[in-house]
C-alpha cells in the first residue's frame, strides 16, 4: 500500500509539472540552429566530478563557445576571450560568453527527453550581490505553441564556479507522444556583467 501511495504522489507531481509547462508564457522568437560542429553537442564527459557530481553530461550545441557553428542568438551579449579556469573539456578551451546587464543569449535547439533532467554550467558575476542571471527553457507544447519557462534565477561570485544543477522541467513533455522534444536555453543578465561557459545537460544514465 505504501508503494502505491508513493507512485500516486509521484504521478501527481509529474502531472502538476506538465500543467505548468502548458501554461508557461509565450516564447520570444529565436533563430534556428545551424549544423553542429565537431566541438558541439557531441562533447560528453564528467565535468563536475571535482564538485561531487559524477554524472555524465553532454554539451549544449556550441556550449563552450569555441566554434563558429552552431550559432547562439545574441542580443547585447558577445563571445570573448577567456575561459572557465578549470578547463573541464578537452575540446578547445579559450572562449566564454559575456553578458552585460540587459543582455540576452539563446542557445541553438537540442533534442531531449525524459532522461535529460538537468542543466549545469560555469558562471561568474563581475559585481556579486548586484546582479542576477535568469535562465529560461524555450519549447513548443505538443500543439506546437511556443512557450518559455523560467527555470533558474542565479547569483554568483567574481570567480568561476559551477552553478547548481537546474531542473529543465520541459523534458517532462516527453510523456506526450506528439511532443517534438526540442528545447533551447535563454540566459538574461541583470544588474551587472556575467560570464557563462561550458553549458551542459545531464543525460541520465547515458
Amino acid at each position: 500500500m505504501l508503494r502505491i501511495t508513493h507512485r500516486i504522489k509521484a504521478l501527481g507531481a509529474v502531472l502538476t509539472a506538465a500543467a505548468v509547462l502548458v501554461a508557461a508564457g509565450p516564447a520570444a522568437a529565436a533563430e534556428g540552429p545551424d549544423p553542429a560542429s565537431t566541438c558541439g553537442a557531441a562533447a560528453t564527459g564528467k565535468p563536475f566530478t571535482a564538485w561531487g557530481d559524477n554524472a555524465n553530461y553532454v554539451l549544449v550545441p556550441n556550449g563552450g563557445f569555441e566554434a563558429d557553428v552552431p550559432k547562439w542568438t545574441l542580443a547585447g551579449a558577445a563571445v570573448v576571450d577567456g575561459n572557465e579556469r578549470f578547463s573541464v573539456r578537452a575540446c578547445g578551451d579559450g572562449k566564454s560568453l559575456a553578458l552585460p546587464a540587459g543582455a540576452v543569449a539563446t542557445s541553438p535547439e537540442m533534442e531531449i527527453g525524459l532522461a535529460y533532467p538537468t542543466l549545469r554550467f560555469f558562471a561568474r558575476n563581475e559585481a556579486p550581490g548586484d546582479g542576477r542571471l535568469a535562465v529560461h527553457v524555450l519549447f513548443r507544447t505538443p500543439d506546437n505553441t511556443p512557450r518559455q519557462l523560467k527555470i533558474a534565477d542565479l547569483s554568483a561570485g567574481e570567480q568561476w564556479q559551477p552553478t547548481r544543477t537546474i531542473l529543465i522541467i520541459a523534458n517532462l513533455l516527453a510523456l506526450h507522444p506528439t511532443w517534438d522534444g526540442k528545447v533551447a536555453f535563454r540566459f538574461t543578465a541583470s544588474g551587472t556583467t556575467w560570464n557563462v561557459d561550458d553549458v551542459f545537460v545531464d543525460p541520465y544514465e547515458r
